[in-house]
Protein backbone atom coordinates (compact mmCIF):
# COMPACT_ATOMS: atom_id res chain seq x y z
CA UNK A 1 0.00 0.00 0.00
CA UNK A 2 1.90 3.19 -0.62
CA UNK A 3 1.41 6.20 1.50
CA UNK A 4 1.03 10.11 0.31
CA UNK A 5 4.54 11.43 0.66
CA UNK A 6 6.47 12.40 -2.25
CA UNK A 7 9.21 10.68 -3.42
CA UNK A 8 12.64 11.02 -2.62
CA UNK A 9 11.45 11.49 0.76
CA UNK A 10 13.20 9.93 3.24
CA UNK A 11 11.45 8.48 6.89
CA UNK A 12 14.51 7.08 8.12
CA UNK A 13 15.60 8.86 11.54
CA UNK A 14 11.88 10.70 12.24
CA UNK A 15 9.88 9.19 14.95
CA UNK A 16 5.95 8.77 14.64
CA UNK A 17 4.96 12.16 16.26
CA UNK A 18 8.18 13.91 16.79
CA UNK A 19 7.90 17.78 16.83
CA UNK A 20 10.23 18.98 13.37
CA UNK A 21 13.46 21.21 14.85
CA UNK A 22 12.49 25.32 15.29
CA UNK A 23 13.46 27.33 12.43
CA UNK A 24 16.42 29.65 12.99
CA UNK A 25 16.70 32.60 15.01
CA UNK A 26 16.16 35.81 12.35
CA UNK A 27 19.13 37.78 12.57
CA UNK A 28 19.43 40.71 14.50
CA UNK A 29 18.33 44.55 12.60
CA UNK A 30 21.21 46.60 12.68
CA UNK A 31 21.66 49.34 15.14
CA UNK A 32 20.71 52.79 13.82
CA UNK A 33 23.33 55.27 14.19
CA UNK A 34 23.65 56.83 17.96
CA UNK A 35 21.83 54.07 19.64
CA UNK A 36 23.13 50.73 20.63
CA UNK A 37 21.32 46.99 20.06
CA UNK A 38 19.60 47.18 22.93
CA UNK A 39 17.65 50.41 21.64
CA UNK A 40 19.64 52.71 24.31
CA UNK A 41 21.53 55.85 22.81
CA UNK A 42 25.43 54.93 22.16
CA UNK A 43 28.01 57.05 24.15
CA UNK A 44 30.50 58.90 21.76
CA UNK A 45 33.83 57.90 22.15
CA UNK A 46 35.86 61.10 20.36
CA UNK A 47 37.78 62.39 22.73
CA UNK A 48 36.29 66.11 24.04
CA UNK A 49 38.38 69.55 22.65
CA UNK A 50 39.27 71.47 25.57
CA UNK A 51 37.30 74.68 25.60
CA UNK A 52 39.88 77.70 24.60
CA UNK A 53 39.40 79.57 27.16
CA UNK A 54 40.96 80.10 30.33
CA UNK A 55 40.58 78.66 33.72
CA UNK A 56 38.97 81.06 35.91
CA UNK A 57 41.99 81.21 38.50
CA UNK A 58 44.48 81.90 35.83
CA UNK A 59 42.39 85.13 35.02
CA UNK A 60 42.31 86.00 38.38
CA UNK A 61 45.87 85.45 38.95
CA UNK A 62 46.97 87.33 35.51
CA UNK A 63 44.66 90.21 37.04
CA UNK A 64 46.14 90.78 39.82
CA UNK A 65 49.73 90.27 38.75
CA UNK A 66 48.79 93.40 36.56
CA UNK A 67 47.57 95.16 39.55
CA UNK A 68 50.74 95.08 41.25
CA UNK A 69 52.59 96.01 38.93
CA UNK A 70 50.72 98.76 38.46
CA UNK A 71 50.67 100.02 41.76
CA UNK A 72 54.93 99.24 42.07
CA UNK A 73 55.18 101.44 38.98
CA UNK A 74 52.89 103.92 40.49
CA UNK A 75 54.68 104.01 43.88
CA UNK A 76 58.07 105.23 41.93
CA UNK A 77 56.28 108.96 40.96
CA UNK A 78 57.33 112.00 42.82
CA UNK A 79 53.52 112.86 43.04
CA UNK A 80 52.80 109.05 44.11
CA UNK A 81 55.52 109.42 46.74
CA UNK A 82 54.22 112.38 48.13
CA UNK A 83 50.69 111.38 48.56
CA UNK A 84 52.26 107.67 49.87
CA UNK A 85 54.61 109.81 52.88
CA UNK A 86 51.76 111.96 53.79
CA UNK A 87 49.36 108.62 54.10
CA UNK A 88 51.06 107.03 56.19
CA UNK A 89 53.82 109.65 58.35
CA UNK A 90 52.43 112.14 60.90
CA UNK A 91 53.93 114.98 59.74
CA UNK A 92 54.42 118.03 62.09
CA UNK A 93 52.38 121.18 61.19
CA UNK A 94 56.02 122.72 60.11
CA UNK A 95 59.16 121.04 58.69
CA UNK A 96 61.50 120.86 55.58
CA UNK A 97 62.65 118.61 52.84
CA UNK A 98 66.49 118.27 51.79
CA UNK A 99 67.29 116.35 49.17
CA UNK A 100 69.67 116.74 45.82
CA UNK A 101 68.67 118.44 43.07
CA UNK A 102 70.26 116.24 40.67
CA UNK A 103 73.26 113.98 41.55
CA UNK A 104 76.37 115.73 43.06
CA UNK A 105 79.36 115.47 40.00
CA UNK A 106 83.24 116.25 39.67
CA UNK A 107 83.91 118.67 37.73
CA UNK A 108 87.88 118.21 36.87
CA UNK A 109 88.65 118.36 40.96
CA UNK A 110 85.85 120.17 42.23
CA UNK A 111 82.62 118.78 43.43
CA UNK A 112 79.55 119.83 42.20
CA UNK A 113 76.30 119.84 44.64
CA UNK A 114 73.24 120.65 43.69
CA UNK A 115 71.03 121.29 46.98
CA UNK A 116 66.99 121.63 47.09
CA UNK A 117 64.86 122.97 50.20
CA UNK A 118 61.24 122.90 50.06
CA UNK A 119 60.06 124.77 53.71
CA UNK A 120 56.29 124.03 54.74
CA UNK A 121 54.77 125.89 56.95
CA UNK A 122 57.46 128.22 58.16
CA UNK A 123 58.02 130.84 55.57
CA UNK A 124 60.76 133.39 55.19
CA UNK A 125 62.68 131.09 58.07
CA UNK A 126 66.18 131.02 57.57
CA UNK A 127 67.90 127.64 57.12
CA UNK A 128 71.42 126.36 57.42
CA UNK A 129 72.76 124.22 54.96
CA UNK A 130 76.30 122.47 55.86
CA UNK A 131 78.04 120.73 52.82
CA UNK A 132 81.50 119.19 53.20
CA UNK A 133 83.22 116.91 51.64
CA UNK A 134 85.26 113.38 53.54
CA UNK A 135 88.51 111.71 52.43
CA UNK A 136 87.55 107.57 52.08
CA UNK A 137 88.95 107.19 55.49
CA UNK A 138 86.46 109.15 56.55
CA UNK A 139 88.29 113.44 57.53
CA UNK A 140 86.99 116.18 56.31
CA UNK A 141 88.89 117.95 53.61
CA UNK A 142 86.51 120.84 52.60
CA UNK A 143 82.90 122.16 54.06
CA UNK A 144 80.98 125.44 53.90
CA UNK A 145 77.85 126.26 55.26
CA UNK A 146 75.27 127.92 52.91
CA UNK A 147 71.94 130.12 54.49
CA UNK A 148 68.62 130.05 52.35
CA UNK A 149 65.87 131.60 52.93
CA UNK A 150 62.49 130.11 51.93
CA UNK A 151 60.43 132.23 50.11
CA UNK A 152 56.94 130.97 50.60
CA UNK A 153 55.68 127.69 51.79
CA UNK A 154 56.03 125.00 49.65
CA UNK A 155 58.18 126.72 47.68
CA UNK A 156 61.43 125.09 46.32
CA UNK A 157 64.85 127.23 46.89
CA UNK A 158 67.65 125.44 44.96
CA UNK A 159 71.75 126.31 45.82
CA UNK A 160 74.58 124.64 43.93
CA UNK A 161 78.22 124.09 46.63
CA UNK A 162 81.01 123.95 44.69
CA UNK A 163 83.88 122.53 46.89
CA UNK A 164 87.70 121.18 46.24
CA UNK A 165 88.03 117.29 46.53
CA UNK A 166 91.60 116.11 47.08
CA UNK A 167 90.89 111.88 46.74
CA UNK A 168 89.60 110.14 44.37
CA UNK A 169 86.14 108.00 46.62
CA UNK A 170 85.34 111.13 48.38
CA UNK A 171 81.81 111.75 49.91
CA UNK A 172 80.05 114.60 49.35
CA UNK A 173 77.46 115.02 52.86
CA UNK A 174 74.64 117.76 53.22
CA UNK A 175 72.73 118.51 56.41
CA UNK A 176 70.23 120.88 57.55
CA UNK A 177 71.65 122.71 60.88
CA UNK A 178 69.98 122.35 63.80
CA UNK A 179 67.78 119.15 62.21
CA UNK A 180 68.59 115.43 62.08
CA UNK A 181 68.35 115.08 57.92
CA UNK A 182 71.62 114.32 56.21
CA UNK A 183 72.39 113.56 52.57
CA UNK A 184 75.64 111.56 51.57
CA UNK A 185 76.53 110.81 48.36
CA UNK A 186 80.10 109.17 46.72
CA UNK A 187 81.63 110.74 44.17
CA UNK A 188 83.22 108.52 41.12
CA UNK A 189 87.06 109.26 40.17
CA UNK A 190 88.78 112.37 39.49
CA UNK A 191 89.39 113.23 36.14
CA UNK A 192 86.94 110.89 34.44
CA UNK A 193 85.37 112.35 30.73
CA UNK A 194 81.59 111.12 32.85
CA UNK A 195 82.40 111.14 36.26
CA UNK A 196 79.86 108.95 38.03
CA UNK A 197 78.83 108.37 41.60
CA UNK A 198 76.49 106.40 44.22
CA UNK A 199 73.92 107.63 46.86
Amino acid sequence: MTTGRPPGTSTRGTAHGAVPPAPPDPAPAPARPGRDADGGREESRAPRRRSGRRPAHLRLIAVLLAVAVAAAVACFTPGARSVLRDSFTQLPAAYTELYFTSPPALDRSTAVVPVSLVAHGDDGLTHRVRVSVEAPGGPVTASTTTTVTAPADGVRTAVVVRLPVADDGSVVRVELVGDDQTLHFRLGARGSPTPQGTP
